[in-house]
């Protein structure tokens, strides 16, 4: 576990809760001087404590359904014998597996797409008896008729892993909306690729990969970041920074109460701190969350369940799934590249 100054703490949460300011920016935001936010951002990416990544906005470019899957593994079957046979499709932009568990997170532009990543997968696990009877789980978000609450946004739970007290408010949208997909060039749709794929590249590199001047590569990125196409996210480490537990958790609604009906529950679930992702539906819901340790995860589920119980927002008991952080064998840390690539029908590699 890493030990961090106060500082350093204020300056890791500014650089997770504001991606996108540059050092000037986030000192005025958090009231850090600026030199010292320099210096602290440059120990944290030299030490690797977090990973960034450029996100694409899945329903702009193109995507319709976003599905998890969850499922036990087989211990009679040999980690290193269902590594060879891990999934390498496109769709699939998250994992994380241990010896006995995984979950994971695909996208397409359609249920036919999804489908087709599905089968080959439950084929694959079958033929090789890699899973227990109850086999995988599915659950399918509809982005038209679902809501992203967070979607690996670590502020909250850095907030509350820090102590700092930040007091953010909440102020959350139920309205499902279709989203309106981008339509780019070619040559903006390289881009936008080439962005996702190496992260925080600069416009210089950009533009010697695709043979066009930076002034070019300026005016595209322009454009893909006023129209929201991309977002950048600060993965951290989560187990050099003293977690121990990640949980999986697949809510099942009571379809006498809608999402409008339950979005102050959600609004307090984010407060409490726990969760880096909660995307919602009517019926059903998921939520990946970080405990310190098991009496944390067991207090703070307690909670979470009792308030939805006494509020008639649960159909029946959630699924549960633990994921202690030191036996995670693959955590496939939002792998979009690929995704984005079969979106926008890419043929040559950059």
């Amino acid at each position: 576990m890493i030990k961090l100054t106060d500082k350093e703490k204020i300056v890791f949460y500014g650089l997770v809760r504001w991606p996108n300011l540059n050092d000037i920016e986030l000192s005025d935001k958090i009231d850090v001087k600026r030199p010292t936010v320099t210096a602290i951002r440059n120990k944290l990416v030299a030490k690797g404590y977090f990973t960034e990544l450029t996100l694409p906005n899945l329903g702009k470019i193109g995507c319709e359904l976003l599905v998890a899957r969850y499922g036990d593994f087989n211990p009679l079957t040999p980690w290193g014998n269902r590594e060879r046979f891990a999934s390498r499709e496109p769709v699939l932009f998250y994992r994380i597996s241990t010896d006995t568990c995984r979950i994971s997170l695909a996208a397409a532009e359609n249920f036919t797409e999804v489908r087709r990543y599905l089968d080959a997968a439950e084929h694959r696990h079958a033929t090789h008896n890699f899973l227990t009877a109850n086999g995988i789980k599915h659950i399918y978000f509809p982005l038209g008729l679902s809501k992203l609450f967070l979607f690996f946004d670590f502020a909250p739970l850095l907030n509350k892993h820090f102590n700092l007290g930040f007091n953010e408010k909440f102020s959350l949208d139920t309205k499902f909306r279709e989203t309106e997909v981008v339509g780019l060039t070619d040559t903006e749709k390289l881009v936008l690729y080439a962005m996702v794929k190496y992260g925080s590249i600069k416009d210089k590199d950009i533009a010697d990969k695709l043979s066009l001047t930076r002034q070019r590569i300026n005016t595209i990125r322009q454009k893909i970041e006023s129209k929201k196409l991309v977002s950048t996210v600060r993965f951290p480490d989560l187990g050099r920074l003293g977690f121990e537990i990640i949980s999986f958790s697949h809510v099942f609604m009571n379809p006498r109460v809608s999402l409008k009906e339950r979005i102050k529950g959600v609004e307090q679930v984010i407060r409490e701190g726990s969760q880096y992702l909660i995307i919602s539906g009517n019926m059903e819901s998921i939520l990946l969350s970080a405990f310190n340790n098991y009496s944390s995860f067991e207090k703070t589920l307690g909670q979470l369940i009792s308030q939805y119980t006494r509020n008639h927002f649960l159909a029946k008991d959630p699924t549960i799934k633990i994921i202690p952080v030191n036996q995670i064998r693959n955590h496939l840390k939002l792998r979009c590249a690929p995704l984005v690539k079969k979106i926008f029908n890419i043929k040559k590699e950059i």
